[in-house]
């Protein structure tokens, strides 16, 4: 790789390729943009809206002998990548034996969320609390559990199911049916040929992220991910609907419990079985009255929840996932501002079982929401599953932004873009998130309307108990 270029005094610049081509992976652009450290950012394979933030480069991640090669011929620095699927397969792997600075853990380390039962297995090796659980290969492995419950039992897909390998089986003829699904129809093909089936835990749900360098670890500030459907969390569980960071009552007490009681131990384990991990380690709890179990890990920041913290970040993210790279982390390497943040998913009509394609949104495209360094608007939109409407090139101006008041994007698949606003309160921020997405609905679009609404939050705190 080469040495970044600088002047007497000047901080060296980067070249980012960010791996990807969601809300994550667009939110990780603004944020990487707006960082003193960073000259560029690129991405693939990408998507047409990410043309106004850097050049997209079309390539898929299972090519990675090809993105190498564009990596050294364009000069890239640092590669960060955002999904789990690319990382299960040993993306960050190639890369690393090509000398290639990854933001990523390895085939080895990405087991932690390519496999439920792997996780299972090293909680149970590391101490760390979370639910009881069974390993089923075969309905019949799981009779006695169906005929006693007790219910609600919690049925999860082994493998990578795009984050609808999760189903809470509400009584025995929903748990058959779910297995059913799973083992005999193979719904998630080879990924539910095992599931683990875990008792139901009873708490207050939480996010907590983690920069993890080797056996460095920094944590980030807490969020709340709205997993299912519907408003009144109704309906199937999706990849994320929405959320918000910080959390009620989440304070210095609860953070030194997660790295005590979860990070540490798993950090540890990992070193005992010879893993490395550089990257973006995902804490999925349940706080209950016992403190906090562990629900899932991921390999990779949450979506939406990368959108919701990275709107919050006032530190060179830049920066941060250079050293990371290397392995080398600072307890204060990440700052976050004091507003808090609501995140509204908008999804197009059917989601998630069959999204409407082709569906004009009811704004032109945004001017990237920010784009320029040391910008601190109170409302970000990051784009997802979108294109742009035919004959429109989206391209950057010379200043970074797309302002063309025809640009139209049209809808792509299921979840479309995350909407993010800021305030000093939540009020004001979940008011800020929910006035930009009302053309959304009156088009038909869908998105949950309690996202960090006044009464969740008080129920929220009220069942808090982490201090």
């Amino acid at each position: 790789m080469h040495t970044p270029s600088r002047g007497a005094g000047e901080v060296a610049r980067v070249h980012v390729l960010v791996v990807g081509s969601g809300g994550r992976e667009y939110a990780l652009g603004v944020a990487l943009l707006r960082s003193p450290s960073v000259r560029r950012v690129s991405f693939t394979p990408g998507t047409d809206a990410m043309g106004v933030l850097g050049d997209v480069w079309r390539i898929p991640w299972t090519e990675p002998e090809e993105i190498a090669e564009r990596v050294r011929a364009e000069r890239v620095d640092l590669v960060v990548v955002g999904p789990e699927e690319p990382l299960a397969h040993g993306f960050a792997d190639v890369l690393r034996t090509r000398g290639v600075p990854v933001v990523g853990p390895g085939r080895e380390g990405a087991r932690l969320e390519a496999s439920k039962v792997f996780a299972k297995e090293l909680m149970r090796e590391a101490g760390i609390s979370t639910a009881e659980f069974r390993v089923v290969e075969h309905i019949s492995e799981a009779e006695d559990l169906l005929a006693s419950g007790p219910y609600p039992l919690v049925i999860k897909a082994d493998g990578l199911a795009q984050g609808k390998g999760v189903v809470v089986a509400g009584d025995e003829k929903e748990a058959r049916a779910t297995l059913g699904e799973m083992l005999e129809a193979r719904r998630f093909g080879e990924a539910g040929s095992r599931v683990v089936v875990e008792r139901f835990l009873e708490g207050v749900e939480l996010t907590v992220h983690a920069l993890v360098a080797d056996n460095e670890a920094v944590l980030l500030p807490p969020a709340r991910d709205y997993k299912r459907l519907g408003t009144g969390d109704v309906g199937p569980n999706t990849g994320g609907m929405g959320g918000f960071s910080p959390l009620p009552e989440y304070g210095p007490a609860a953070e030194a419990r997660v790295r005590a009681e979860v990070l540490d131990p798993l950090l540890a384990t990992l070193d005992r079985r010879g893993i490395s991990y550089r990257g973006i380690l995902y804490l999925g709890l349940m706080w209950t009255a016992e403190g906090p179990h562990v629900l899932e890990f991921n390999v990779r920041f949450g979506d939406p929840e990368a959108q919701i913290l990275l709107s919050r970040v006032a530190g060179d993210l830049g920066a941060v996932l250079s050293k990371l790279a290397e392995g080398r982390l600072r307890p204060d390497a990440l700052r976050f501002r004091e507003e808090r943040a609501v995140g509204v998913v908008v999804a197009a009509p059917g989601y998630p079982e069959a999204p409407v394609r082709g569906l004009p949104l009811p704004y032109p495209a945004e001017p990237t929401l920010p784009v320029a360094r040391g910008e601190t608007p109170l409302l970000r939109v990051y784009y997802a599953n979108v294109r742009a409407a035919e004959g429109v090139d989206f391209t950057r101006t010379r200043r970074g932004v797309f302002r063309s008041h025809d640009a139209r994007l049209v809808s792509h698949g299921g979840r479309l873009l995350t909407v993010v606003g800021l305030g000093e309160d939540f009020e004001e921020a979940h008011r800020r998130a929910y006035a930009w997405a009302a053309p959304f609905r009156e088009a038909g679009f869908f998105l949950r309307e309690d996202i960090a609404d006044e009464e969740h939050l008080r129920r929220y705190a009220e069942r808090f108990s982490g201090g």
